[in-house]
Protein backbone atom coordinates (compact mmCIF):
# COMPACT_ATOMS: atom_id res chain seq x y z
CA UNK A 1 0.00 0.00 0.00
CA UNK A 2 1.51 3.19 -0.95
CA UNK A 3 1.85 6.26 0.99
CA UNK A 4 -1.22 8.26 -0.65
CA UNK A 5 -3.21 5.09 0.85
CA UNK A 6 -1.62 5.25 4.13
CA UNK A 7 -2.43 8.90 4.60
CA UNK A 8 -5.88 8.62 3.73
CA UNK A 9 -6.42 5.72 6.22
CA UNK A 10 -4.51 7.28 8.58
CA UNK A 11 -7.23 10.63 8.79
CA UNK A 12 -9.83 8.61 8.52
CA UNK A 13 -9.26 6.67 11.21
CA UNK A 14 -8.56 9.70 13.57
CA UNK A 15 -11.89 11.37 12.35
CA UNK A 16 -13.69 8.08 13.65
CA UNK A 17 -11.24 7.87 16.96
CA UNK A 18 -12.22 11.65 17.44
CA UNK A 19 -15.78 10.96 17.53
CA UNK A 20 -16.72 11.25 13.13
CA UNK A 21 -20.21 9.86 12.12
CA UNK A 22 -19.83 7.11 9.27
CA UNK A 23 -23.61 8.15 8.15
CA UNK A 24 -22.31 10.76 6.56
CA UNK A 25 -19.83 12.71 4.85
CA UNK A 26 -16.94 13.15 7.06
CA UNK A 27 -14.87 16.38 6.71
CA UNK A 28 -11.12 17.03 7.30
CA UNK A 29 -8.88 19.90 6.56
CA UNK A 30 -5.24 20.60 5.50
CA UNK A 31 -4.29 20.45 9.53
CA UNK A 32 -5.52 16.68 9.56
CA UNK A 33 -3.61 15.90 7.02
CA UNK A 34 -0.32 16.92 8.83
CA UNK A 35 -1.01 15.37 11.53
CA UNK A 36 -1.60 12.45 9.83
CA UNK A 37 1.80 12.60 8.41
CA UNK A 38 3.29 13.15 11.85
CA UNK A 39 1.82 10.04 13.40
CA UNK A 40 3.12 8.16 10.24
CA UNK A 41 6.70 6.53 9.82
CA UNK A 42 7.02 7.95 6.87
CA UNK A 43 9.60 11.26 5.72
CA UNK A 44 7.01 13.12 4.08
CA UNK A 45 4.07 12.87 1.42
CA UNK A 46 2.84 15.41 -1.06
CA UNK A 47 -0.83 15.89 0.42
CA UNK A 48 -2.32 17.80 -2.55
CA UNK A 49 -1.44 15.39 -5.20
CA UNK A 50 -3.08 12.36 -2.60
CA UNK A 51 -5.76 14.58 -2.81
CA UNK A 52 -6.39 15.25 -6.48
CA UNK A 53 -5.56 11.39 -6.63
CA UNK A 54 -8.64 10.34 -4.77
CA UNK A 55 -10.56 13.06 -6.12
CA UNK A 56 -9.69 12.52 -10.13
CA UNK A 57 -7.87 9.15 -11.02
CA UNK A 58 -9.02 6.59 -7.96
CA UNK A 59 -11.03 5.44 -5.49
CA UNK A 60 -10.38 5.86 -2.00
CA UNK A 61 -8.47 2.12 -0.34
CA UNK A 62 -10.56 -0.70 0.76
CA UNK A 63 -10.41 0.15 4.65
CA UNK A 64 -12.70 3.21 3.97
CA UNK A 65 -14.62 1.77 1.33
CA UNK A 66 -16.26 -0.70 3.91
CA UNK A 67 -17.73 2.26 5.14
CA UNK A 68 -19.11 3.15 1.83
CA UNK A 69 -16.43 5.97 1.03
CA UNK A 70 -15.51 6.74 -2.59
CA UNK A 71 -13.64 9.64 -2.99
CA UNK A 72 -12.48 12.39 -1.82
CA UNK A 73 -13.55 16.34 -2.61
CA UNK A 74 -11.83 19.59 -2.00
CA UNK A 75 -14.57 21.99 -0.80
CA UNK A 76 -13.10 25.31 -0.05
CA UNK A 77 -10.70 26.63 2.76
CA UNK A 78 -10.58 28.58 6.23
CA UNK A 79 -7.60 30.35 6.16
CA UNK A 80 -4.18 28.39 4.95
CA UNK A 81 -5.83 25.17 5.23
CA UNK A 82 -7.80 23.69 2.72
CA UNK A 83 -11.29 21.90 3.67
CA UNK A 84 -11.99 18.30 2.20
CA UNK A 85 -14.41 15.65 2.85
CA UNK A 86 -14.73 12.06 2.39
CA UNK A 87 -18.06 11.44 0.60
CA UNK A 88 -19.35 8.45 -0.65
CA UNK A 89 -21.10 10.09 -3.62
CA UNK A 90 -19.04 8.68 -6.55
CA UNK A 91 -16.97 11.28 -8.31
CA UNK A 92 -15.84 9.98 -11.49
CA UNK A 93 -17.71 10.26 -14.53
CA UNK A 94 -17.38 7.21 -17.40
CA UNK A 95 -18.87 8.41 -20.63
CA UNK A 96 -17.19 6.33 -22.56
CA UNK A 97 -19.43 3.05 -22.20
CA UNK A 98 -22.11 3.89 -25.02
CA UNK A 99 -22.84 7.04 -27.58
CA UNK A 100 -25.58 8.32 -28.85
CA UNK A 101 -23.60 8.68 -32.50
CA UNK A 102 -20.27 8.22 -33.72
CA UNK A 103 -18.30 10.61 -36.15
CA UNK A 104 -15.68 10.11 -38.00
CA UNK A 105 -13.23 13.50 -38.57
CA UNK A 106 -11.36 12.94 -41.69
CA UNK A 107 -7.72 13.70 -41.88
CA UNK A 108 -8.07 16.69 -44.54
CA UNK A 109 -11.22 18.55 -42.58
CA UNK A 110 -8.39 19.91 -40.43
CA UNK A 111 -5.89 22.35 -42.05
CA UNK A 112 -2.84 20.21 -43.08
CA UNK A 113 -0.35 21.93 -40.64
CA UNK A 114 -2.72 21.58 -37.87
CA UNK A 115 -3.53 17.85 -38.79
CA UNK A 116 0.23 17.13 -38.92
CA UNK A 117 1.05 18.35 -35.55
CA UNK A 118 -2.22 18.33 -33.16
CA UNK A 119 -2.06 16.12 -30.65
CA UNK A 120 -3.70 13.16 -29.00
CA UNK A 121 -4.37 14.49 -25.97
CA UNK A 122 -7.29 16.47 -24.24
CA UNK A 123 -5.88 19.46 -25.73
CA UNK A 124 -5.74 18.13 -29.37
CA UNK A 125 -9.46 17.28 -28.96
CA UNK A 126 -10.18 20.98 -27.68
CA UNK A 127 -8.53 22.08 -30.92
CA UNK A 128 -10.45 19.70 -33.09
CA UNK A 129 -13.46 21.12 -31.49
CA UNK A 130 -12.53 24.31 -32.10
CA UNK A 131 -11.52 24.48 -35.49
CA UNK A 132 -14.65 21.90 -36.74
CA UNK A 133 -16.80 23.85 -34.81
CA UNK A 134 -18.37 20.58 -33.18
CA UNK A 135 -19.94 22.43 -30.25
CA UNK A 136 -22.64 23.80 -33.17
CA UNK A 137 -23.31 20.61 -34.69
CA UNK A 138 -23.82 18.94 -30.78
CA UNK A 139 -26.30 22.05 -29.53
CA UNK A 140 -27.58 23.24 -32.96
CA UNK A 141 -26.68 26.24 -31.99
CA UNK A 142 -24.03 29.04 -32.89
CA UNK A 143 -21.11 28.84 -30.31
CA UNK A 144 -17.84 30.92 -30.58
CA UNK A 145 -14.95 30.41 -28.25
CA UNK A 146 -15.21 32.78 -25.71
CA UNK A 147 -12.06 31.61 -23.43
CA UNK A 148 -10.12 29.03 -22.32
CA UNK A 149 -9.07 27.91 -18.36
CA UNK A 150 -11.83 30.31 -16.76
CA UNK A 151 -11.04 31.06 -13.54
CA UNK A 152 -14.46 31.20 -11.24
CA UNK A 153 -15.39 30.35 -7.35
CA UNK A 154 -18.02 29.84 -4.97
CA UNK A 155 -18.29 29.18 -1.87
CA UNK A 156 -14.37 29.97 -1.84
CA UNK A 157 -13.71 27.65 -3.61
CA UNK A 158 -11.57 28.71 -6.21
CA UNK A 159 -12.18 26.64 -9.60
CA UNK A 160 -11.23 26.44 -13.58
CA UNK A 161 -13.45 26.02 -16.47
CA UNK A 162 -11.16 24.02 -19.10
CA UNK A 163 -13.08 25.93 -22.25
CA UNK A 164 -16.05 28.35 -22.61
CA UNK A 165 -18.32 29.35 -25.71
CA UNK A 166 -20.91 31.85 -25.90
CA UNK A 167 -23.83 30.13 -28.03
CA UNK A 168 -26.65 31.91 -29.93
CA UNK A 169 -30.07 30.60 -29.88
CA UNK A 170 -31.89 33.04 -31.71
CA UNK A 171 -32.34 35.55 -29.13
CA UNK A 172 -31.26 33.48 -26.65
CA UNK A 173 -27.12 33.54 -25.08
CA UNK A 174 -25.95 30.61 -23.39
CA UNK A 175 -22.76 29.95 -21.50
CA UNK A 176 -21.37 26.25 -22.59
CA UNK A 177 -18.76 25.16 -20.46
CA UNK A 178 -16.47 22.22 -21.74
CA UNK A 179 -14.48 20.21 -18.91
CA UNK A 180 -11.87 17.83 -20.88
CA UNK A 181 -10.23 15.08 -18.93
CA UNK A 182 -7.39 12.98 -21.30
CA UNK A 183 -6.10 9.02 -20.37
CA UNK A 184 -5.54 7.94 -16.52
CA UNK A 185 -8.26 10.62 -15.90
CA UNK A 186 -12.45 10.54 -15.77
CA UNK A 187 -14.65 13.78 -15.76
CA UNK A 188 -15.58 14.76 -12.02
CA UNK A 189 -19.02 15.39 -10.58
CA UNK A 190 -17.92 17.69 -8.17
CA UNK A 191 -16.35 19.68 -10.96
CA UNK A 192 -18.64 19.35 -13.46
CA UNK A 193 -21.56 20.64 -11.06
CA UNK A 194 -19.39 23.65 -9.16
CA UNK A 195 -18.26 25.12 -12.54
CA UNK A 196 -22.09 24.80 -13.31
CA UNK A 197 -23.11 26.53 -10.56
CA UNK A 198 -20.35 29.20 -10.50
CA UNK A 199 -21.14 30.17 -13.90
CA UNK A 200 -24.83 30.65 -13.12
CA UNK A 201 -24.80 32.99 -10.60
CA UNK A 202 -22.08 34.71 -12.23
CA UNK A 203 -22.88 38.72 -13.23
CA UNK A 204 -20.34 38.51 -16.50
CA UNK A 205 -22.17 35.24 -18.12
CA UNK A 206 -25.80 34.09 -19.45
CA UNK A 207 -27.44 32.32 -16.19
CA UNK A 208 -28.35 29.88 -18.86
CA UNK A 209 -25.36 27.55 -19.08
CA UNK A 210 -24.65 24.16 -20.53
CA UNK A 211 -22.63 21.85 -19.11
CA UNK A 212 -20.28 19.39 -21.26
CA UNK A 213 -17.58 17.16 -20.80
CA UNK A 214 -14.96 15.87 -22.99
CA UNK A 215 -12.87 12.82 -22.49
CA UNK A 216 -10.18 11.23 -24.34
CA UNK A 217 -8.99 7.78 -24.45
CA UNK A 218 -5.90 5.71 -24.82
CA UNK A 219 -6.22 5.67 -28.84
CA UNK A 220 -7.21 9.67 -29.12
CA UNK A 221 -10.98 8.85 -30.05
CA UNK A 222 -12.60 11.48 -27.32
CA UNK A 223 -16.79 11.63 -26.09
CA UNK A 224 -18.46 14.32 -25.59
CA UNK A 225 -21.14 14.50 -23.26
CA UNK A 226 -23.99 16.90 -22.32
CA UNK A 227 -24.71 17.16 -19.00
CA UNK A 228 -27.82 17.67 -16.75
CA UNK A 229 -27.11 19.61 -13.47
CA UNK A 230 -29.91 19.93 -10.99
CA UNK A 231 -30.55 23.57 -9.54
CA UNK A 232 -29.91 24.43 -5.75
CA UNK A 233 -32.71 23.83 -3.11
CA UNK A 234 -31.64 27.44 -1.55
CA UNK A 235 -30.43 30.08 -2.44
CA UNK A 236 -26.76 29.56 -4.00
CA UNK A 237 -25.11 32.29 -1.70
CA UNK A 238 -26.35 30.48 1.22
CA UNK A 239 -25.64 26.93 -0.08
CA UNK A 240 -23.51 24.76 1.99
CA UNK A 241 -20.81 22.63 0.87
CA UNK A 242 -22.96 20.39 0.88
CA UNK A 243 -25.86 21.47 -0.52
CA UNK A 244 -24.06 21.60 -3.63
CA UNK A 245 -22.58 17.99 -3.19
CA UNK A 246 -25.73 16.51 -3.14
CA UNK A 247 -27.27 18.36 -6.33
CA UNK A 248 -28.32 15.47 -9.16
CA UNK A 249 -26.16 15.27 -12.44
CA UNK A 250 -26.87 13.50 -15.40
CA UNK A 251 -25.85 12.63 -18.62
CA UNK A 252 -28.19 13.72 -21.26
CA UNK A 253 -26.29 12.27 -24.40
CA UNK A 254 -23.02 11.70 -25.96
CA UNK A 255 -21.49 11.82 -29.13
CA UNK A 256 -17.91 10.03 -30.02
CA UNK A 257 -15.27 11.63 -32.05
CA UNK A 258 -12.85 9.56 -34.00
CA UNK A 259 -10.27 10.96 -35.60
CA UNK A 260 -8.61 9.38 -38.88
CA UNK A 261 -5.50 9.19 -37.96
CA UNK A 262 -5.93 7.27 -34.55
CA UNK A 263 -8.20 5.02 -35.93
CA UNK A 264 -6.72 1.71 -36.54
CA UNK A 265 -7.75 -0.55 -39.34
CA UNK A 266 -10.16 -2.91 -37.66
CA UNK A 267 -12.19 0.49 -36.56
CA UNK A 268 -11.94 1.38 -40.25
CA UNK A 269 -13.77 -1.66 -41.26
CA UNK A 270 -17.03 -0.69 -39.10
CA UNK A 271 -17.80 2.58 -41.16
CA UNK A 272 -21.49 1.04 -41.58
CA UNK A 273 -21.86 1.81 -37.85
CA UNK A 274 -20.54 5.30 -37.98
CA UNK A 275 -23.57 7.25 -38.40
CA UNK A 276 -22.11 10.50 -40.03
CA UNK A 277 -18.76 11.73 -41.47
CA UNK A 278 -17.09 15.29 -40.35
CA UNK A 279 -15.69 16.54 -43.72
Amino acid sequence: MGKYADLMIETFNTKIENGADTEGPIRFTSRDLREAVGNMDIDSVRMGDAIYYYNFRHELPDELQEHGYKHVVSIGGEGQDGVYVFTKIPQQVDNTDDYDKSVLIEKDSLPEALAEYVSGDEQGSLTQVRELDIMDDILDMECYHLQSHLRTEIENQKMEVDEVYIGLDGDNHYTVIVEAKGEGEELNRSQLIRNTIGLRKSPDYPDNVITTGLKVDQEGIFYISTFDVGELDVDVDSASEFDILNIDLNIEETWRYMFSKSVDEDDMKEQSKITEVLE
